[in-house]
């Protein structure tokens, strides 16, 4: 991987379903705008556009390549892994749910908050509330012919009250926010890449306002685990319906089971699930 600097660059990948990828609830930084899709990195924002099999990014200022090669598990072969796992024959009838989406490994701060933000709330809440965070600092960036706000680094949520971040459309979550960067700030989790999953996760799973599917989420699409999968209710009745689980499973039967069953690709099974319920939900109501 590179970390040369660069403003703008593209990368090779094809059939990919970048709007799945993006606004499927692994992240929750991203907004369209006509065919182009624009997110917070922190203290940038980067534009992308993808015209199969070319996914052109533009920065607002310079970035390290191998942060925007890491973000799409750019060096992953989704063709490998999606042949072993669809070789289970439940699963592969929901094929078309997965079509092109890949993975995102993010920065570990952005994920730590989004996901605590993220907690029996929806995608669109979710976005307000982190959107309110954001304005918070005033720290704008001008790009393309709009404004947007920097992602609130640890220093600046340390130095902000519980009270400041119920204005935030948090609700009970804000003491969770606000303990959760209390503890973060204590420990080394932002810079622990070398250690065990399950240590990572303990540690996590001891903060107050962290529990066991944010702690996943965190593990999955901040450290880029990929032998676990977060249970959320779609994972759990896609899982449920697809293996024909009893509907009693708790969240670590379910875990367990996908686990014992996709090993190394635990992650990318659980996405297809997550999307093939999560669509045919919403065709339901439209």
């Amino acid at each position: 991987m590179s970390d040369k600097l660069a403003t703008r660059g593209q990368l090779v990948i094809p059939n990919f379903n970048l709007e799945l990828t993006l606004y499927g609830g692994q992240a929750f930084n991203w907004i369209r705008i006509g065919n182009k899709h624009f997110g917070v990195f922190q203290d940038k924002v980067i534009k992308l556009m993808y015209k199969d099999p070319i996914l052109y990014w533009h920065s607002s200022k310079p970035i390290e390549e191998n942060i925007i090669l890491e973000y799409f598990d750019y060096f992953t072969d989704y063709q490998c892994i999606y042949g072993q796992i669809l070789q289970d024959e439940s699963l592969s009838k929901l094929q078309h749910a997965y079509s092109g989406i890949r993975l995102l490994k993010q920065n570990l701060w952005q994920t730590i908050v989004s996901f605590v933000v993220s907690q029996n709330n929806n995608i669109p809440k979710i976005k307000t509330s982190l959107d309110k965070l954001a304005k918070l600092n005033k720290r704008v960036i001008h790009f393309d012919n709009r404004s947007f706000y920097a992602f609130p680094t640890i220093d600046e949520l340390l130095k902000m009250s519980e009270q400041e971040l119920q204005a935030c459309s948090l609700g009970y979550r804000s003491k969770y926010l606000y303990l959760v960067t209390q503890s973060v700030a204590k420990t080394e989790l932002l810079y622990q890449t070398n250690i065990s999953y399950k240590t990572l996760r303990k540690s996590l799973l001891d903060m107050y306002g962290i529990g066991e599917k944010v702690a996943d989420c965190i593990l999955v699409f901040g450290y880029g685990v990929r032998n676990l999968a977060p249970i959320d209710i779609w994972v759990r009745r896609g899982a449920i319906e697809t293996f024909n689980l009893s509907p009693r499973s708790t969240y670590k039967q379910i875990q367990h089971y996908l686990v014992s069953k996709f090993g190394e690709y635990t992650a990318y099974a659980a996405q297809i699930l997550f999307e093939s319920f999560r669509l045919k939900a919403k065709q339901k109501t439209t």
